[in-house]
């Protein structure tokens, strides 16, 4: 359980595959009923995320960010 801005919650840390830095939190149960609409929901800090082709933060998304590639592997996949 953590307490956050918006009371307390129950989360569960999200780890990058590549190096294991936490990245963001997953909400699993909101304490306060007006909060439950966040559960099962998740939060990426975004100056956390980087870019598959660089170290740089990623940019605000685009279209362009939007397309993948089969034969690149998922930094964000839930392990």
């Amino acid at each position: 359980e953590r307490e956050l801005t918006t009371g307390r919650h129950t989360v569960c840390d999200i780890h990058c595959t590549c190096c294991r830095e936490v990245v963001g939190w997953l909400y699993i149960r909101a304490q306060d009923p007006r909060e439950r609409y966040k559960e099962h929901k998740f939060i990426l800090e975004r100056s956390k995320v980087l870019g598959l082709d660089s170290r740089a933060p990623v940019s605000p998304l685009t279209s362009a960010s939007l397309s993948s590639s089969s034969d690149v592997e998922d930094p964000f996949e839930m392990v």
